[in-house]
């Protein structure tokens, strides 16, 4: 009886150390990529719910990564084409006009 107790009671340890690992890990990508790294992801083997954020995550970086890209080609062709683009808003470019 004592023995299944603490089989029990180590299972729910190992538990909530690895939810504790979990959401560390993910704080801290989470930390890292709002002061600007975008390098980093989630590697931290999860799964349910917070295996699903984990990948919401991750996607949210490789869509940041792929935005900036995008941002500094159309940068480099605003000044090729000394036009100037006037982002307004969540929908992105509005207004594009000639530099005089």
């Amino acid at each position: 009886m004592i023995a299944e107790s603490i089989r029990r009671h180590g299972r729910a340890f190992n538990l909530g150390a690895n939810l504790t690992t979990q959401v560390r890990a993910i704080a801290e990508v989470s930390d890292a990529v709002s002061k600007g790294d975008l390098t980093r992801s989630i590697t931290v083997q999860a799964s349910g719910k917070v295996a699903a954020l984990k990948d919401n995550i991750n996607q949210m970086i490789r869509n940041l990564v792929q935005a900036k890209k995008i941002s500094a080609l159309l940068s480099r062709a605003a000044i090729s084409a000394n036009v100037q683009f006037t982002a307004m808003g969540p929908t992105g470019l509005t207004r594009i006009r000639q530099k005089e």
